[in-house]
């Protein structure tokens, strides 16, 4: 009996020991994440999403175990103790047979795979589900059903969820039960009489009875789904969905009580007629109103008027989508341009002249490697915009923090000591000027080399490392260990300047366990055998920005682009973070912003993360969106106010790119004010493509031509007083490559995540991006300047084609960069200019400046070049034209005035061109071949007004 007893625990014993070798990488996996947010203080957020987790996978997996054994163990109690035999029944009988001494167990385990299936599966809503239990109120109802728009936000996602769980579930249950009822005998296809006994019929209706009736709360919460309908023009219920769809659902609310009440009564009526009625009822009640109803109303009454129908509706969706994309309230003005710009004119904007970004950050990242990397190991991810105080003046700058890059470590160097203990970190930034260079044509720095050297305001007084970064690499590193860790290399490279590291940022490895712990996570035996490490010793990792960030708040979205600021002791890291849900009523659904479909977006969340510590803070800028502070209710730990942030980080905060674009599409028909325009959408806007980089590509290089990005730029909008951080992003007339309008995005204390747009009378035609472009490219000066380069082996690379609104007036800026096959190192050459007609072409800004304010404009009586092109003097008459058409239209007497008298002229200038003009008669008190002169003035340019859009 010992022996036995003793054999017995060896086999418990030594399973024991294989299910833990087996788990011992999730276990270790587990500890190790836990101390990673012990390490940052935000243990809360770790066990709160574990804590939703392991509730949900208990409840749901609880619950179905206890109905499935609960179904089968009464399936087992009801079968028949005498089965008439038959030749199919003999075959059934041989696995009842076998079955039968082990029912019990089949019960048990069947019960417990459907439980963890269905656990492990449900416990991957605890978004959903956390945002039900913590949710609001937004103070907004839909105008269908006048419910709180929070009930679609934070409840009706996961109440959905469960009714589709259970029905599932339930229907899973009824199918395993029906099946367990045939095996046991309850269930007689081939029988003579009745083919199911009585209990077992009435359990199988029961069963049907419930799953009818959750099929029919389905019904009832589908009414809700209406506000999401794609059937009309817009997102919403329709007036197909509110006048068919809506009344059809009702129907199979009663159908479906109708089918519940049959199924009830045929338990004590014989055969199974009334419950295959009541499913074929509910099966043709769903056809014929959900699919064939809803279509013929569409085809009949809606189609052949279909803006009369849905004026309402489509309201509706105009007043939701702006409130949902942050987009009604718009400062909005008009902008009347003269491209005429005058001395006075740059004075009044030197701010803006002097912050024009010339500098490509696709260019200047090779740059900065070239000449700043200066050890193989260091390398600059991306180069981004900001802006900084300079010597009592604000000032554009651009930067990159210099990172860690092992890869470019040497083969022979590349040992676990160096890769884990000595090269450890990055090291300082470089900044430089956007518009200027040096006499070679490379960037003036203004934060540079190692050990960082610069103007104060951009070199950290404190630390310079950077252990947290774009990169997420390396893995890991392990620092505060005997080994010291590398600083930097003087410039000589004899001797090495080496640190200890001292921040707060890392998981002690105080005991073997922990050391243990991390060795089986990273599958490395170090962590237990070097001798280098010590009782103060920390292991860093999670070190990419982004990665960091999601882990603490794994329940936003998070802007592609985080960027470096430069602070007084030291870097740290601005990632922008959003709120999302697809569930806003009536509101425009857009796919693909960050991988996911929304109609509901803020940047209520500015997550900064220290370079040096790694500490991470999630400071709200939003306090009124009700989702960050659903978010808020449930993880408190990591948030901050935005008024806590210091005033040096919070003046880096900016309006970020992805959220700014997402809005800018969303804008090009959304700025529509009516529903009968927006219907027709004859003034929606285009987004244009970047010209430059089709450009470049047509020159052979391999680029893509994608869509005009915004750009930051520090600049006066019309109507206010002083210069502003603003993305800005540039619209053409729809179908048409002229511009129209363009938008910004403020980024400055007091009017951070505003936008103001602008659109152009539409009396005037306005260069866009891709005519400005064909300027350039058509400019003799500039082809010959381009061809001869080419010729010499070298390569001309268009940086980005900028649109700056200068007064009253459009300024197209291009910078030219220079790249020669020897040295790789892309240098700023030339810069172009454009203003309506005028084309500039200078090795400075400053230059190109002086020469745009001399150079006579060809309304002023210049002769046209004899290279312009016929084809495009046509279509320029034709715009013409056309834009005092629209003028006259519009009721614009004085527009239509200079735009035909414009386009006369051009007209007069083709024929000029073809040799057709004729000999002009002379008029009295005229000399042939004398100019006559005229007092006619040109209409004064309409002032700017600023309205509430």
């Amino acid at each position: 009996m010992r022996d036995l007893l003793r054999r017995r625990l060896g086999i418990v014993i030594a399973v024991v020991l294989v299910v833990v070798l087996l788990s011992a990488n999730r276990i270790a996996t587990f500890l190790t994440d836990l101390w990673w947010y012990d390490a940052l203080g935000y243990r809360g957020v770790f066990t709160g999403v574990l804590g939703a987790q392991v509730v949900l996978g208990l409840v749901f997996g609880v619950f179905l175990a206890v109905v499935v054994a609960a179904n089968l163990q009464i399936a087992r109690r009801l079968r028949p103790t005498i089965i008439p035999s038959t030749p199919q029944q003999a075959i059934v009988e041989r696995y009842r047979q076998m079955a039968d001494p082990y029912l019990p167990w089949l019960i048990g385990g069947l019960a417990l795979l459907f439980g963890l299936t269905a656990g492990a599966a449900v416990s991957q809503q605890w978004e959903s589900f956390l945002l039900w239990r913590n949710g609001g109120e937004f103070g907004v109802a839909d105008p269908q059903f006048s419910r709180d728009v929070g009930f679609y936000v934070f409840d009706l996602p996961w109440v959905r969820f469960v009714q589709n769980w259970l029905f599932t579930s339930l229907i899973l249950v009824g199918l395993l039960t029906a099946g367990a009822h045939y095996l046991l005998g309850g269930i007689r296809p081939e029988a003579p009489g009745d083919k199911v006994t009585r209990p077992v019929k009435v359990h199988l209706s029961v069963l049907l009875a419930i799953i009818l009736a959750v099929r029919g709360w389905g019904y009832w919460l589908d009414r809700y789904m209406l506000n999401f309908s794609p059937r009309g023009q817009v997102t919403g219920a329709s007036y197909t969905d509110v006048n068919a769809e809506l009344p059809a659902l009702y129907l199979l609310l009663v159908v479906t009580g109708v089918a519940i009440v049959l199924v009830l009564i045929s338990i004590r009526r014989s055969g199974w007629l009334l419950p295959g009625a009541a499913i074929g009822l509910l099966v043709l009640a769903s056809i014929v109103l959900s699919g064939a109803y809803p279509a013929v109303i569409q085809r009949v009454r809606v189609d052949p008027q279909e803006l009369e129908r849905e004026s309402e509706f489509i309201d509706r969706n105009l007043e939701a989508t702006r409130a949902a994309w942050g987009l009604e309230d718009i400062d909005f003005g008009l902008f009347q341009v003269t491209d005429d710009i005058t001395e006075a004119d740059l004075e009044e904007e030197q701010v803006t002249l002097a912050n024009i970004r010339l500098w490509d950050p696709r260019v200047l990242e090779t740059t900065y490697a070239e000449l700043q990397a200066l050890r193989p190991y260091y390398a600059f991810n991306d180069v981004d915009v900001d802006r900084y105080g300079l010597d009592g003046e604000l000032r554009q700058v651009m930067l990159s923090a210099r990172e860690l890059d092992q890869s470019g470590l040497p083969e022979q160097a590349q040992t676990w000591q160096n890769q884990r203990l000595t090269f450890t970190h990055g090291f300082g930034a470089v900044a430089s000027q956007i518009n200027t260079t040096n006499p070679e044509g490379q960037p003036i720095f203004l934060a540079r080399d190692i050990p960082p050297r610069g103007n104060p305001a951009l070199v950290p007084a404190g630390e310079s490392g950077i252990y947290f970064g774009e990169r997420d690499e390396p893995s890991y590193s392990i620092v505060d260990t005997e080994q010291p860790e590398l600083d930097y290399e003087t410039s000589e490279g004899a001797e090495q300047v080496t640190t200890v590291y001292a921040g707060e940022g890392g998981v002690p490895l105080g005991n073997r366990l922990r050391r243990l712990a991390f060795s089986i996570r990273f599958a490395d035996p170090n962590f237990v055998l070097s001798g280098l490490l010590n009782d103060d010793s920390k292991v860093i990792y999670h070190r990419g920005v982004r990665a960091r960030v999601e882990r603490v708040a794994p329940y936003l979205l998070f802007d592609n682009d985080p960027y470096p600021v430069i602070l007084n002791e030291r870097l740290a890291w601005i990632q922008d973070a959003y709120t999302h849900s697809d569930m806003y009523p009536y509101s425009e659904r857009v796919d693909g912003f960050l991988g996911h479909q929304v109609n509901y977006l803020r940047n209520s969340v500015k997550a900064v993360v220290d370079a040096y510590d790694g500490t991470v803070t999630l400071y709200v800028v939003d306090e009124n969106d009700p989702v960050v502070e659903a978010w808020r209710r449930t993880f408190p730990a990591p948030y901050a106010d935005v008024e806590d942030a210091p005033s040096e980080l919070a003046a880096h905060f900016r309006y970020p790119e992805d959220l700014f674009t997402i809005q800018a599409r969303v804008y090009q028909t959304y700025h529509i004010p009516t529903t009968e325009a927006f219907y027709s959408k004859a003034d929606a806007w285009d987004i244009p493509n970047d010209p430059s980089q089709i450009a470049n590509q047509a020159a052979g290089q391999n680029q893509a031509a994608p869509l005009l990005r915004p750009y930051y730029l520090l600049m006066r909008l019309p109507g206010e007083a002083d210069e502003e951080f603003v993305l800005i992003q540039p619209y053409l007339a729809r179908n048409k490559p002229n511009m129209i309008a363009w938008l910004a995005g403020r980024s400055d204390p007091g009017h951070l995540g505003d936008l103001f747009a602008v659109q152009f009378p539409s009396s005037q035609t306005i260069l866009g991006p891709q005519q400005a472009q064909a300027r350039i490219e058509q400019d003799d000066r500039i082809a010959e300047y381009i061809t001869l380069r080419d010729q010499a082996g070298s390569e001309v690379i268009r940086g980005n084609l900028l649109v700056i609104p200068i007064g009253s007036s459009i300024l197209y800026v291009e910078p030219l960069f220079l790249e020669s096959p020897q040295a790789r190192i892309p240098q700023l050459e030339r810069v172009v200019l454009v203003m309506g007609e005028r084309v500039v072409f200078e090795r400075t800004l400053q230059e190109a400046l002086e020469t745009l304010v001399t150079a006579p404009s060809p309304e002023e009586g210049e002769e046209e070049e004899e290279g312009e092109d016929l084809i495009e003097l046509q279509e320029r008459i034709a715009q013409a034209f056309q834009a005092a058409q629209d003028a006259l239209e519009a009721g614009d007497l004085g527009g239509f005035q200079t735009q035909f008298e414009r386009a006369s002229e051009l007209y007069n200038r083709l024929l000029e061109r073809q040799g057709l003009a004729p000999e002009p008669e002379p008029t009295a008190g005229e000399t042939p071949g004398t100019e006559p002169t005229t007092d006619a003035t040109e209409p004064a340019p309409e002032a700017t007004a600023t309205a509430s859009s």
